[in-house]
């Protein structure tokens, strides 16, 4: 099994969204999503300077989420991995 921070492959899915906020910090943030290999109970050590916390989710707590406090692009990065 691969390590969790090492991802199996190139990126699946590539998104652009302007930030909001005041004018002079706006940007666009560009991410590349990466599919990586993990299972339960596997600690996720996140970086303090770019997160304040990190879990696994599973698709039901996903959907139960409330889409304001999930990443906008989401529910498209997800149906494309379920359509593979």
């Amino acid at each position: 099994m691969r390590a969790a921070a090492e991802p199996d492959g190139p990126p699946f899915f590539l998104t652009a969204t302007p930030t909001v906020g005041p004018p002079e910090q706006r940007h666009v943030d560009v991410r590349l999503w990466y599919l990586i290999e993990g299972r339960r109970g596997q600690p996720l050590t996140p970086d303090p300077g770019e997160f304040r916390a990190a879990r696994w989710w599973t698709p039901t707590e996903v959907a139960a989420a409330d889409p304001g406090t999930l990443d906008p692009h989401l529910p498209r990065a997800l149906a494309k991995l379920a359509a593979g």
